[in-house]
């Protein structure tokens, strides 16, 4: 072990997916061997760290060679869903919802489901982060593929019609930023289109719904 990384952890942080694939064919149970404290990472297994890196083929290697995986959860209570949609990888939420669909609804320690950790990075990459910084950085690459990664998630994380699910806390933290940031450096064109995306989703919306959202808001 190095930090708490034995081989086929470091492989999976670092993409190596014929590197994977022999360590698997040579010890299928590496798979479900979970890496100690010590790392940078928390105690999780090599598909969190795969799934975080944004390694959608070793992801896939992972999950065939232990399926079950796609539902573990790491010392946060978050599952690989959690973070490929937290750190904004498409293609790999699109492997792990394809393996296990239901992990779409799973909470980590602080409640949220994977589609409300990529609205929540989302928010802070494309509105809070520009309105801190004092030299704007150009993030139109990440934040669009943030979007992208709340998209997938969108049809996979229904809103129940009695909760206040993912999709209208995402509505009402969006409303709240605009109040409180009215002159932040943030461009409308970056923070409105996935709030467009979660009104859309949400469904219909009454007259006094529509009265609360500020413009301009797309469609």
């Amino acid at each position: 072990l190095h930090q708490g990384f034995n081989a086929l952890h470091t492989a999976c942080q670092h993409g190596h997916v014929d590197v994977v694939r022999a360590l698997l064919a040579a010890q299928p149970c590496l798979a479900t061997m979970a890496s100690k404290s010590e790392s940078a990472y928390p105690t999780c297994l090599p598909i969190h760290i795969a799934s975080c890196d944004g390694h959608a083929s070793v992801v896939q290697l992972l999950l065939d060679a232990a399926p079950e995986t796609a539902a573990a959860v790491d010392d946060s209570q978050q599952t690989p869903l959690h973070l490929a949609a937290m750190w904004a990888h498409p293609a790999v939420i699109q492997r792990l919802l394809q393996a296990a669909p239901q992990v779409a609804t799973a909470v980590d320690a602080s409640r949220k489901t994977p589609l409300e950790v990529a609205l929540n990075h989302y928010l802070y990459r494309g509105v809070i982060r520009p309105a801190l910084l004092e030299k704007p950085e150009n993030m139109a690459e990440e934040i669009q593929a943030t979007r992208m990664a709340a998209r997938i998630l969108m049809p996979h994380s229904p809103t129940p019609a009695d909760d206040l699910g993912p999709l209208h806390r995402h509505i009402c933290a969006v409303m709240t930023l605009h109040q409180l940031l009215p002159d932040a450096r943030y461009d409308v064109n970056t923070l409105y289109p996935l709030f467009a995306d979660c009104v859309a989703a949400c469904g219909p919306l009454s007259d006094a719904d529509w009265q609360l959202l500020p413009a301009p808001c797309p469609g």
